[in-house]
């Protein structure tokens, strides 16, 4: 049975990447690309032409959508089926061209670049855009096998079921640059649950704003009570970044204990967190270049 299950995950991850990659593909294109794109919304038939790679796609819609929304029932070339693979080779073969010498030679002078360096970027591109795509599609695939055994509760429960994303996004559950095991610990979607934390950072390279009118929260005053790792005296010298997302936190430390990074990130360090903390909305911190300012919206 288990097998049977993440075959059927790995069969609707497959598909509805397809269904993104080429609903966004048409949305994007289709205005300058007419020709090579035709769907019918009374026969709900579909057929689209990737003139570099000489392929076409056709089959048939379960569902025509006027805002490009569209649900295929089928999709094949050339007697075959398509998969999510076949199709970023054929839209990164159109975005940037076939990769050929004399494509990449063209490109080159058109950029004033050296046709090494030209090549390593197509190269480059081509590589990100189809990890980016595979890593949307294994996390949606483990989310899908996972949700097999959850329900919607709440408002909550509701919110971290929205497995499939943005459709509108080539890759949307692409989290490249964390590990697999940052994926089960930290995705809504497998309903994970962590402690968030506060970073004390030195009030010299410290910014925020409030909203206009918004009451101002005094954060040391509300955990006044709480136990603190310094002295509240030293604690007079730093002010709080609320509500830091674990994967930060984990990155605070290991800028902390970098060789090369210590003298920069001297300036903050975290707080282990020991009282109840809310639900994290939205954050948004950004490095100063040249000031080693954080500010924090």
């Amino acid at each position: 049975m288990e097998n049977k299950l993440r075959s059927k995950a790995e069969q609707r991850a497959d598909e509805h990447s397809c269904k993104l990659l080429l609903n966004c593909y048409i949305r994007e294109l289709g205005p300058e690309r007419a020709d090579y794109m035709q769907l019918n919304p009374d026969t709900l038939t579909y057929s689209i032409t990737f003139p570099t790679s000489g392929v076409r796609v056709m089959g048939l819609l379960s569902y025509y959508s006027a805002m490009g929304e569209h649900e295929y029932l089928s999709m094949n070339s050339n007697g075959q089926t398509v998969h999510y693979r076949d199709l970023v080779r054929w839209i990164s073969y159109e975005m940037i061209g076939d990769g050929s010498p004399d494509n990449v030679q063209r490109e080159a002078v058109e950029e004033e670049h050296d046709i090494g360096t030209k090549a390593k970027q197509v190269t480059d591109r081509l590589t990100d855009f189809m990890q980016k795509v595979e890593n949307s599609a294994a996390n949606l695939t483990m989310y899908i096998e996972q949700a097999s055994g959850f329900g919607v509760q709440d408002y909550t429960t509701s919110e971290q079921s929205v497995l499939y994303g943005h459709p509108f996004h080539p890759f949307p559950k692409n989290s490249k640059g964390f590990t697999v095991q940052d994926v089960q610990r930290y995705s809504p979607e497998l309903r994970t649950s962590f402690q968030l934390c506060y970073i004390a950072v030195r009030q010299d390279v410290y910014a925020a704003e409030w909203v206009e009118h918004a009451d101002k929260i005094d954060l040391k005053q509300l955990l006044a009570s709480q136990e603190w790792p310094v002295s509240k005296g030293k604690m007079g010298l730093y002010e709080l970044l609320p509500f830091i997302h674990g994967s930060m936190h984990t990155f605070c430390i290991w800028m902390r204990c970098s060789p090369i990074s210590v003298k920069r990130s001297c300036c903050c360090w975290a707080l282990q967190a020991r009282w109840p903390t809310r639900p994290l909305l939205y954050v948004q911190c950004m490095f100063q270049p040249g000031t080693a300012a954080l500010s924090c919206r």
